[in-house]
């Protein structure tokens, strides 16, 4: 299954950053990221997905 992911709203950063929703070991989790020169995936924070961000990528993925 493929994972959603997006851009960050937020411009405080001097990089740009992504949000990734995706599934690790039957969990819905939240990724944060931002790719340096190309090839270099910094991952920011990792963690459960709320219930509500839960809800949410069930809507997208299943709809």
């Amino acid at each position: 299954m493929q994972p959603l992911s997006s851009k960050t709203p937020h411009n405080d950063y001097d990089e740009t950053r992504y949000i990734l929703q995706g599934l690790l070991h039957q969990q819905i989790v939240i990724i944060s990221f931002t790719i340096k020169d190309d090839e270099v995936i910094r991952i920011i924070s990792m963690r459960k997905a709320t219930s509500r961000e839960q809800a949410s990528y069930v809507k997208k993925r299943f709809g």
